[in-house]
């Protein structure tokens, strides 16, 4: 609960007017509660509420107050956002000792701010903990993401970094092999994805889109306007009318109605022409790329696949072979070859079947051209072929 003190304060507004006011000093473990005065620049002593942090008390000390001693305690507070600093006053019972009162504060505030400063001590010891447990996490997750990387990837392994973080990278590197690699690394989402076309696989790369400009025309339309335009009637002053009749008789009457006549006026309408406002922009239109062909194991066919067009020049100094001019030279070279070895072979005779042989070998013993011994002999190594 805390200890407390009281009183009662008789606040006079007069000769006849007179206001009690019940004056409570709560001192607790962490804050003062009660009811007291506040020093207002306007009205003098105003009873106000309290509920005040030991550590917004700026200072405290016993003073005079009309005719006794009284709590005075400067604080800092919040008023519309702002701080500010006010002072409260405990008119406290003559019963109470104020030197008394002030050394119980002290104490109770010595206690909170020892509290508090353990307390702090405390905060600021877990939060190094965390903090070392974090930067240990962290330290693990970077030796293991180095060592997917540097397992994949060495000093000397030609790398093309589409994006790369401490932790996290989507790289595409040429393997010892001369194998086209993506990698793809996030340890924090213990992510890693590793794809391979082999040499072998790749048929070729070219160049593909171009670079356009877009013409966008706009047009700002607005019709003409008609403004104002009035006529303001000839007016004439009856005074002088009037005045001359009663001077001279219907002649002065017309002569003065003369005299005072404002004529007619006319003012023209003012015509806002038509307006069109015709502007132009050029944007530019870049949809270049490369595209990779290669053959798909798994789906047994020539895949294309997009990349950026500024790996060219990675590719062209890895990949030379692999262009698509250079390639295409090849195959038309090599089909030119099979096409010249197929003729070639067409152009030859063909050789003589084991019958046809033994056939023209009969024929020739029968018109006496050869022996029989020599028929026989012969006859014995086309068979011994067989």
């Amino acid at each position: 609960m805390g200890k407390e003190f009281r009183a009662v304060y008789v606040q006079k507004n007069g000769l006849f007017n007179s206001k009690r006011i019940n004056i409570v000093l709560v001192l607790r473990d962490e804050r003062i509660t009660g009811n007291a005065l506040r020093v207002s620049d306007f009205s003098g002593y105003v009873q106000e509420s309290i509920d005040i942090e030991y550590c917004n008390i700026i200072e405290y000390s016993e003073c005079d107050f009309e005719n006794g001693k009284a709590l005075r305690m400067k604080v800092c507070v919040q008023r519309h956002g702002t701080d500010m600093n006010d002072i409260y006053v405990f008119p406290l019972a003559a019963e109470y000792s104020i030197s008394e009162i002030i050394d119980e504060l002290t104490n109770i505030i010595d206690e909170y701010n020892a509290k508090v400063k353990i307390m702090e001590e405390e905060r600021i010891k877990r939060q190094q903990e965390r903090e070392e447990k974090h930067n240990a996490y962290l330290a693990e997750l970077q030796a293991q993401y180095d060592s997917i990387y540097n397992f994949h990837i060495h000093e000397s392994t030609p790398v093309y970094v589409f994006d790369k973080g401490n932790m996290n990278c989507f790289v595409v590197f040429i393997g010892e092999d001369k194998s086209f690699n993506f990698l793809f690394i996030d340890v924090q989402t213990n992510c890693e994805i590793h794809s391979v076309i082999s040499y072998d696989e790749i048929h070729y790369y070219e160049k593909a889109g171009a670079v356009h400009y877009a013409t966008t025309v706009n047009a700002d339309y607005s019709s003409g306007q008609l403004f104002g335009g009035s006529f303001v009637g000839g007016k004439v002053a009856t005074g002088k009318a009037v005045l001359g009749g009663l001077l001279f008789g219907p002649m002065g009457m017309a002569v003065g109605a003369m005299s005072s006549y404002t004529p007619a006026k006319y003012t023209p309408p003012t015509y806002t022409p038509s307006k069109l406002n015709i502007s132009s922009e050029i944007t530019k239109i870049d949809d270049r790329s490369i595209i990779l062909n290669y053959y798909s194991q798994q789906h047994k066919q020539y895949i294309d696949i997009e990349l950026p067009q500024e790996m060219f020049n990675f590719m062209q100094t890895f990949l030379p072979d692999k262009k698509y001019a250079i390639v295409i030279e090849k195959e038309k070279q090599a089909a030119l070859g099979n096409t010249a070895n197929t003729l070639s072979a067409a152009a030859e005779p063909a050789a003589d079947t084991t019958i046809q042989r033994l056939q023209k070998l009969k024929s020739l013993f029968e018109m006496e051209l050869i022996s029989e011994e020599e028929y026989k002999e012969r006859k014995r190594e086309i068979l011994s072929e067989i």
